[in-house]
C-alpha cells in the first residue's frame, strides 16, 4: 500500500510539474558557428527546393542556413527541451519548468532576447477556432462526375482546367493544419493513397504522435482539394502530391503556434514544395497579454505573418484562410492572411454572393482578402466519410490552392508571383478592388480560354514592343484592343498600369516607374485572354 501511494505521489508531482513547463521563444543574434555554407546548399535544401530558387533566380543567402548547433547545443545543455527552431528568423523555442534558466539565458552572450509563448498551468481553451455554426447537410447534384461539388468547381469555370488535363500534376502542396483524422482510411483518399501522393507527414506540435489520429479540420481541407469519389464528390487538384503538416495545438491558443507554423513552413521550403495552404488565423490568444490588435494586422507585425512572407520569397504560393471575424467585432482579416505575399482567400456563397462571416481588410495599405472562393456551403467530407456542408473561409482557401494547383501545372513557366499576380487579375472585380471582396472572384480558365477555344484557335493575342531592353519609352502592340496594361517587379507588386481605351498599339512613359531597373513583368488584358511579356528596364 505504501508502494501505490508513493507511487501515486510522484505522479501527482510529475503531472504539476509537467503542467508547469512553459514555453519561450528564444532570438538568437546570429549564426556564427553553423556548420553549413550557401556554397552548398544541398546539405541543407532538397534539389527540388534549389530548383525552385534557380527557376525564380531568388539567391539563397544566410536565412538559408541552419541554426548554429554551438548555441543550440549550449541551450540544451542547460536542460530545457527545444521544441521549435526558425534559421529564417533564426530563433529557438523551448520548454521547461525553471524560471530561474530563463534568467540564465537572458544573460547568454548569443541570445539576443526572450519571449514567452505559452505560460504553464494552461486549460484547455473555450474557444471554438474551427466551428461555423450551420446546418449539416448534402446539397443536390448538379453534374454526374462532380456530384456536389459541381457549384464550388463551376463558380471558377475549374471544370474546364480538369477537361483539359489539368489536375495539379507536378504541383506539391503542404498543407499545414490541426490534424488529419482517418485521411489514411477514408474511401476519399484512396486515390492520392495508392498513388503515393501523400509524401509525408510530420507533427510539429507533439511530435511523436499520429496526424491521422488528430483534428478533424486538416482532413477536411484536404477533401476540398483532393477528395476523389466519382458521382459523389470531386476535388479540383486529384493529382496533386501533398506533405501533410500539423501545427495547430486545438486545444489551446498561444503565441508558440506561430513558432510550429514556421517551422513547418521551414520544412516545406526545404522539401522543395510549390504551394503552402494553410487554414489557420491568430489574433488573440488564452493569454490576453498576447493579444495582436486589428492595428498590428499590418503585414508586418507578427512572427508569423513575416515567416509566411518568407515562404513567398522563396518561391512559395503561400494561400491562406482571410478569416471567419467578419460579423463579430475583430473583423479584420488575422496573421499570416495579412501578409503582403500571402494571398488571403475570403469566402462567398456558391453563388458568390460574400458570407458575411469573412473577415474583411485591415487597410494597411494593399488590397485584403486577395481573392474570393467558395466558404459557405463548401462541399467535403465528413468524419464518418460522408459528403457534408462545410462553413468557412477554412474551405474556400483550400479550395483556391486546388484551382492555384491546377492554373500552375497548365503555366509551369510561371514563378509563384506571377501565378499570384495572374490569378488576381482575372478576378471580378481586379479593376475595383474593395474591402469585402478584395479582387473578388478568379476565372481560372481565363488565362486559357483562348488556347483552348476551337473557335478563336487563329486569333490569338499576340503582343509586340518597340524596343527590350527599353529605357524610358516603350510601345506595346496587339492583335486585339488592349484594356489594360500592368507592370510587376519579379516580388509580384504593382509598379505601374494603364488603361488604353481599347487601342492596340499604346505608347508608355517609363519615367513613371522612378528608379526602377530590372526584370519587369508586362501583363496586358484584351477582352478575350491575358498576355504576358517579360521586359528588362535598363
Amino acid at each position: 500500500m505504501k508502494i501505490l501511494f508513493t507511487l501515486f505521489i510522484l505522479a501527482v508531482s510529475f503531472s504539476a510539474f509537467a503542467q508547469n513547463e512553459a514555453s519561450y521563444l528564444l532570438f538568437l543574434k546570429d549564426k556564427t558557428g553553423t556548420s553549413y555554407s550557401t556554397d552548398s546548399p544541398e546539405e541543407f535544401l532538397s534539389a527540388k527546393a534549389i530548383e525552385r530558387r534557380n527557376k525564380s533566380n531568388i539567391e539563397i543567402t544566410n536565412q538559408d542556413l541552419p541554426l548554429s548547433k554551438i548555441y543550440t547545443d549550449s541551450i540544451l545543455n542547460l536542460g530545457p527541451e527545444i521544441i521549435a527552431k526558425s534559421k529564417w528568423l533564426n530563433t529557438v523555442t523551448i520548454r521547461t519548468a525553471d524560471k530561474q534558466l530563463i534568467d540564465t539565458i537572458t544573460k547568454i552572450a548569443f541570445i539576443d532576447s526572450v519571449l514567452l509563448t505559452k505560460p504553464g498551468a494552461t486549460s484547455k481553451s473555450a474557444r471554438s477556432k474551427f466551428n461555423i455554426n450551420a446546418p449539416q447537410k448534402v446539397a443536390a447534384y448538379d453534374s454526374a462526375f462532380y456530384g456536389s461539388s459541381w457549384q464550388q468547381i463551376k463558380l471558377h469555370r475549374g471544370q474546364l482546367l480538369n477537361h483539359h488535363g489539368f489536375k495539379g500534376k507536378g504541383i506539391e502542396i503542404a498543407v499545414l493544419d490541426a490534424g488529419f483524422y482517418r485521411v489514411n482510411e477514408l474511401a476519399a483518399f484512396d486515390s492520392i493513397r495508392m498513388n503515393n501522393q501523400i509524401l509525408g507527414t510530420r507533427d510539429f506540435v507533439y511530435p511523436k504522435q499520429d496526424v491521422y489520429t488528430q483534428h478533424q479540420h486538416g482532413m477536411q481541407v484536404l477533401s476540398t482539394i483532393a477528395a476523389n469519389l466519382p458521382n459523389k464528390l470531386v476535388a479540383p487538384a486529384t493529382k496533386a502530391k501533398f506533405w501533410l503538416l500539423r501545427s495547430e495545438d486545438d486545444n489551446s491558443e498561444y503565441q508558440i503556434e506561430e513558432d510550429f507554423w514556421i517551422a513547418a513552413a521551414e520544412f516545406a521550403d526545404s522539401v522543395g514544395v510549390d504551394i503552402i495552404t494553410s487554414s489557420l488565423g491568430y489574433t488573440e490568444f488564452d493569454d490576453s497579454t498576447m493579444n495582436y490588435t486589428p492595428a498590428q494586422m499590418n503585414g508586418k507585425t507578427a512572427r508569423i505573418t513575416n515567416g509566411a512572407n518568407i515562404a513567398a520569397q522563396k518561391g512559395i504560393l503561400v494561400v491562406n484562410s482571410a478569416g471567419n471575424e467578419g460579423g463579430k467585432a475583430w473583423k479584420v482579416i488575422g496573421a499570416p492572411a495579412d501578409g503582403e505575399h500571402v494571398m488571403a482567400v475570403g469566402g462567398v456563397y456558391p453563388s458568390g454572393v460574400r458570407v458575411y462571416f469573412s473577415s474583411v481588410n485591415s487597410n494597411h495599405g494593399f488590397v485584403k482578402p486577395n481573392v474570393m472562393s467558395v466558404g459557405a456551403q463548401t462541399q467535403g467530407i465528413s468524419p464518418s466519410g460522408e459528403v457534408t456542408d462545410m462553413y468557412g473561409t477554412s474551405f474556400s482557401c483550400p479550395l483556391l490552392t486546388a484551382l492555384a494547383a491546377c492554373l500552375w501545372q497548365a503555366l509551369p513557366e510561371k514563378n509563384n508571383f506571377e501565378i499570384k499576380a495572374l490569378i488576381e487579375q482575372i478576378s471580378d472585380r481586379y479593376e475595383t478592388p474593395d474591402k469585402e471582396y478584395g479582387y473578388g472572384i478568379p476565372d481560372f480558365f481565363k488565362p486559357l480560354s483562348t488556347k483552348y477555344s476551337s473557335t478563336a484557335k487563329n486569333a490569338t493575342s499576340q503582343l509586340s514592343v518597340s524596343n527590350n531592353p527599353f529605357h524610358n519609352t516603350l510601345t506595346i502592340s496587339g492583335t486585339q484592343s488592349i484594356k489594360t496594361i500592368a507592370f510587376f517587379n519579379l516580388n509580384g507588386q504593382r509598379l505601374f498600369q494603364l488603361s488604353p481605351n481599347g487601342n492596340d498599339k499604346v505608347q508608355i512613359n517609363t519615367s513613371l516607374f522612378k528608379n526602377y531597373k530590372g526584370v519587369v513583368v508586362v501583363q496586358a488584358k484584351t477582352a478575350n485572354s491575358i498576355e504576358t511579356l517579360k521586359l528588362i528596364r535598363k
